[in-house]
C-alpha cells in the first residue's frame, strides 16, 4: 500500500514542477487506484489545456503581426513624405 502512494506522490511532485508526461500505474481497484486514475486524467486535461494555450498564443501572435506590419508600412510611408 505504501509503494503506490509513494509513486502517486512522486508523480504529483513531477507534475507540480511542470512535467505533464507523467502517468501512474494502477495497482489496486480501491481508493488508491481511483486516485491514480484521477491523477492520470488530470494530467491528460492539463496537457490538452497546454496545447490549447499554445495554439491560442500562436493564432493571436499571427493575427496581431499582420495588422502591425500594415501599420508599420503606413507609418514608414507617411514619414517618408515628411523627410
Amino acid at each position: 500500500m505504501v509503494r503506490p502512494l509513494s509513486e502517486i506522490t512522486l508523480a504529483a511532485e513531477r507534475i507540480a514542477r511542470g512535467n505533464l508526461n507523467v502517468t501512474v500505474a494502477r495497482h489496486f481497484n480501491d481508493e488508491i487506484g481511483r486516485l491514480a486514475d484521477t491523477l492520470n486524467h488530470m494530467t491528460q486535461e492539463l496537457q490538452r489545456l497546454d496545447r490549447l494555450k499554445s495554439e491560442f498564443i500562436s493564432s493571436i501572435s499571427y493575427e496581431l503581426r499582420t495588422p502591425l506590419t500594415s501599420i508599420k508600412g503606413f507609418v514608414i510611408t507617411l514619414l517618408g513624405d515628411f523627410r
